[in-house]
């Protein structure tokens, strides 16, 4: 019982016709004060273990990241024979496994928890995992024999992926974009890290520079591509949601960030993903009209952020925002 390890708490008399005396209640009260005390210091010592702790368990999940970059394939095939094995057994469910995090995909996920708070994000990005989580997102490295040439999501390694593989891809990089974006979003201090060149994150390292923003409309707009099929997986369709969520939360508020959006077209690959939409003669899917509506309320509150911004530094930047206006008109 929990109220073993304090004591338990003081008896009260009880009873018709007896009241607790002076004496009795303040006993009653110092004990419960004591339990109180107690209890609190427990709580403290937990979170103080915790967060020392912490930035150690995010070097752990970084590192495993680092391992999954080295055998990619071979993490992969692990992974749909464990899935497989599971289904089988019919324990996927089973609850002595519900919280262990043995696979690249719940990594990526237990990162994403943790980096909504803004220390653990900061920690994260100190150690060095901004660059590995955002590398997740070239499909290049998820099939390393092809190299790195001018496309970072090329063409060459998607076409080596079998579908099922494809899948496994797409939930990786879906749980990577959904890290990245839950670890910048509102946070102004993390706004530069939109803009980090992360070429060099890449060995080979990249021909050109590489941000966030463009490895996330890069991912977006291979989907606007004829040989794109008309009809999404959910590992694709959850990567795409995933990808414009990333991208809004790098670029609201940060003009910066929003200015390299409209340099890399993103303006013109999001309409092009509404046309592509709007294309299917009334059969949308609630997926696509999710996307959908996410990409207009990116567009306004973009414009919203140019008000804002011509308003605050008297129109320094009136080209710049006339162009994204334009854009997004």
């Amino acid at each position: 019982d929990e109220m073993e390890r304090y004591g338990g708490l003081p008896a009260l008399p009880s009873g018709s016709g007896k009241t607790v005396s002076p004496e009795e209640r303040e006993a009653f009260e110092e004990k419960m004060a004591s339990i109180w005390k107690q209890r609190q210091e427990e709580i403290q010592n937990v979170q103080e273990e915790f967060m020392a702790d912490m930035p150690k368990m995010l070097l752990q999940r970084i590192r495993y990241v680092k391992g999954y970059l080295e055998n990619p394939r071979e993490h992969r095939e692990t992974l749909l024979q464990d899935r497989l094995a599971a289904k089988q057994e019919e324990s996927s469910d089973n609850e002595d496994n519900a919280h262990v995090v043995s696979d690249i995909v719940e990594v990526l996920k237990d990162v994403e928890y943790h980096v909504t708070d803004v220390d653990h994000a900061r920690d994260f990005h100190t150690l060095g995992g901004w660059p590995v989580l955002v590398s997740l997102l070239t499909d290049a490295l998820h099939y390393p024999s092809t190299g790195l040439d001018d496309d970072i999501n090329s063409s060459a390694a998607t076409a080596l992926l079998t579908d099922e593989d494809r899948g496994i891809v797409d939930e990786i990089q879906s749980a990577a974009a959904w890290a990245v974006g839950s670890a910048v979003k509102n946070h102004e201090e993390f706004h530069s890290w939109a803009l980090e060149d992360l070429s060099q994150a890449f060995d080979p390292p990249a021909p050109k520079p590489v941000t966030a923003v463009s490895l996330l409309l890069a991912n977006i707009e291979a989907y606007n591509t004829d040989d794109a099929s008309s009809s999404l997986s959910t590992a694709a369709q959850s990567k795409r949601q995933k990808c414009l969520y990333a991208i809004a939360s790098l670029v609201r508020a940060n003009p910066a960030a929003a200015q390299q959006f409209l340099e890399l077209n993103g303006p013109a690959i999001l309409g092009t993903s509404l046309d592509r939409i709007m294309s299917a003669n009334g059969d949308i899917s609630p997926a696509d009209a999710k996307f959908a509506s996410k990409v207009l309320g990116l567009g306004e509150d973009l414009l919203g952020d140019v008000l804002i911004n011509d308003n605050s530094n008297g129109g320094a930047n009136t080209a710049g925002n006339k162009q994204l206006i334009e854009s997004l008109t």
